[in-house]
């Protein structure tokens, strides 16, 4: 399935934008400035978690598969392509993901 570019729990103190960070080097090593999107609940069976969004630029940097076992490829696609698959496609994409991927979209200038 298809989801964000890096995601986990955090550890035991540790503040989201430092597990962001964190994910980020261990999924696909990537070590870019992050700006806060924002945080979204999200109901997942029966519990709800709490996601915050990061948004980094990649600036030449060169993301690759660290984590195999978490990450089984990367793709880039535009939003509207992202947005249109979601519509048309919803099983493709995992269940967090729109919920993310709608804060994203209207956090954007």
């Amino acid at each position: 399935m298809l989801g964000s570019s890096a995601a986990g729990f955090l550890h035991a103190g540790e503040t989201y934008e430092a597990g962001a960070r964190r994910r980020l080097a261990e999924e696909v090593d990537l070590h870019s400035p992050l700006a806060d999107v924002g945080k979204v609940a999200v109901p997942d069976q029966g519990v709800t978690k709490f996601v915050h969004v990061f948004w980094t630029p990649l600036a030449g940097a060169q993301p690759r598969i660290m984590d195999a076992a978490h990450v089984a490829g990367l793709e880039w696609h535009t939003i509207g392509d992202v947005q249109h698959r979601l519509a048309t496609e919803p099983a493709v994409f995992t269940p967090t993901f729109a919920h993310v991927l709608g804060l994203f979209v209207t956090a954007q200038p």
